[in-house]
């Protein structure tokens, strides 16, 4: 939603008419007085900005999943030299 919501309102238009509504590219060219020729593009120049935002959002989160195992793994080992120091 947040990356839909990123798109400019033109944007949000033509994926939301084209994959909700089901509008073909010619109808939605009319609707916007572009050729269906230049819609099909700029469709597929939306789509790709979608893809590439999601492939960012899901670099972002391995990072993150990858830190906060890290840092899981710190406590772990904290806490076993803190058990071991204690049953000594």
């Amino acid at each position: 939603i947040e990356i839909y919501k990123s798109l400019s309102i033109k944007e949000q238009y033509i994926i939301f008419a084209y994959y909700y509504l089901g509008f073909l590219d010619k109808e939605i060219g009319i609707k916007l007085n572009t050729s269906t020729k230049y819609l099909k593009k700029l469709r597929h120049k939306i789509i790709n900005k979608i893809r590439k935002k999601l492939i960012k959002k899901r670099e972002n989160t391995i990072i993150l999943e990858n830190k906060l195992l890290e840092q899981k793994r710190k406590s772990h080992e904290k806490q076993k030299k803190l058990e071991s120091l204690y049953s000594k």
